[in-house]
């Protein structure tokens, strides 16, 4: 397993695909406070996903020495 800040799991459950974005158990983790553990695939948006993350990124930048 790679040590990524932002990495998402997608699990095959019961017949339906969901997608885990927080997990002890699980390689995903993200470093968003305010997005779900676990959804169904079709609630996932990963353009919403990447331009959070993309925000994510821009206050970050601000720190840089």
């Amino acid at each position: 397993m790679s040590i990524v800040n932002e990495a998402v799991f997608i699990e095959k459950k019961a017949g339906s695909l969901v997608v885990h974005n927080k997990s002890l158990k699980l390689p995903a983790r993200t470093t968003l406070e305010d997005i779900a553990a676990s959804l169904p695939i079709e609630d996932y948006d990963i353009n919403e996903h990447i331009k959070a993350l993309s925000g994510k990124q821009a206050e970050a930048t601000e720190f840089e020495l």
